[in-house]
Order: structure tokens, then C-alpha cells, then sequence
């Protein structure tokens, strides 16, 4: 009980990992009760794979080599499924989440922040950021390679300029607003307006359709 409980249980852990790093969940949850309740559900799941796994295994194994070979079939289809469908079981979970919030007049939840979501790419298209002061002034654009995941205190984000760039400033504010809503810009962009009041920073986000 003490092995299969080991096994198991560092599995859960591992599996939460594996889902935090394909945005399967909000990477925004580390130390927090959240992650840890997160990891005991995978550790339950994986205890009952293990379980039928035993069960169906027992028929022709016995001792030691039946809990060896169990423990590592059990770790072998708790990896696949973590690499492979975490995103898709995320995605149904918060359907049925939404459902039934949808029932009570609730608000539509997803996993992610506010600040992930907006920065999500849309499939392989380049993203643009453009980023403002709250005194309008210009921080800075190009295409986004990179967000933090880190507590809502550190919000930040990697752009870098093109080529074709280096010879252009970044235009005034009141220009930007401007431009983005214009039906030739939507029509090639979906855009997005990202305001952040703790650090006060405005960032315009182009996905290419």
C-alpha cells in the first residue's frame, strides 16, 4: 500500500506539472490551495488507474512483480494522458463549468487570466503588441514572443521588433486608437485592448486573422 501510494502520489504532482506547462491550467495558481486540491485530484485519478489496472493484472501476475508492473503501466498511461489530453479534459471541464453557471445567470469562467487569455495567439498567426503608458505615451512594439506566468505583481512581455520596424517610431496614442479601429485594420487583425491598473500600462493586442 506504502509503494503504491508513492508512486501515485508523485505521479498527481507530476501530472499537474505537465498540465501547468501546456497551459492546460492557470500557471498563475503556484502555492496556492488551488494547486494543491489540483494535484490531489490527479493523485485519485491515478490511484484508481492503478486500482483497475491491479485488478485486471492480479489474473496473471503475483507479488512483487505484479505491483512493478503495475506501478509502471499506471505511470506510463498517466504520462500519455497528461501529454495528450490535458488540454482537451480542461476544455471539457470548464464547458460543463459553464453550463451549469450559465443555469444560475453566472458569468463565463475560463481557466486562464485575464492577461494570458488576451495575449493567447490565435493558432499560428503573428501577434502585435503595441504597449502605452497611462500618460499615453509610447513603451514600446513589435511581435510578441513572450508573457510572464508569474503572480498578478509581475506582468510582463517579451516583443521584438521586425526588420522592417527599426525605421518607424511607434505612433501617438490618439493615432493608435485611430488606426485599430478602422475596417481595414480589423479586417486584417482581431484586435484587443489589455488595460492593467496596478502597473498602468496599456497594451493593444493584433492577432493576424
Amino acid at each position: 500500500m506504502l509503494s503504491t501510494l508513492l508512486t501515485v502520489g508523485g505521479i498527481g504532482i507530476i501530472n499537474y506539472i505537465i498540465a501547468e506547462q501546456l497551459d492546460a491550467i492557470d500557471t498563475t495558481q503556484q502555492g496556492t490551495n488551488r494547486e494543491k486540491a489540483l494535484a490531489i485530484v490527479f493523485t485519485m485519478l491515478d490511484f484508481i488507474l492503478y486500482l483497475g489496472l491491479r485488478s485486471w493484472l492480479s489474473k496473471c501476475l503475483k507479488g512483487n512483480i505484479l505491483t512493478f508492473t503495475t506501478a509502471a503501466v499506471t505511470v506510463f498511461i498517466s504520462l500519455l494522458i497528461s501529454f495528450f489530453f490535458s488540454k482537451l479534459i480542461n476544455e471539457l471541464f470548464y464547458w460543463l463549468i459553464n453550463k451549469i453557471r450559465k443555469m444560475y445567470h453566472l458569468s463565463y469562467r475560463k481557466s486562464a487570466t485575464t492577461w494570458q487569455d488576451t495575449f493567447k495567439p490565435i493558432a499560428d498567426h503573428q501577434q502585435r503588441v503595441f504597449l502605452y503608458d497611462f500618460n499615453h505615451q509610447p513603451l514600446g512594439f513589435g511581435n510578441r514572443i513572450g508573457i510572464s506566468n508569474d503572480a498578478s505583481s509581475n506582468y510582463s512581455v517579451v516583443i521584438q521588433p521586425d526588420m522592417d520596424d527599426v525605421d518607424y517610431e511607434q505612433l501617438p496614442y490618439d493615432k493608435m486608437v485611430e488606426m485599430v479601429q478602422s475596417t481595414e485594420f480589423r479586417k486584417q487583425y482581431d484586435v484587443r485592448e489589455y488595460v492593467n491598473f496596478q502597473q498602468k500600462f496599456i497594451a493593444f493586442v493584433a492577432n493576424a486573422k
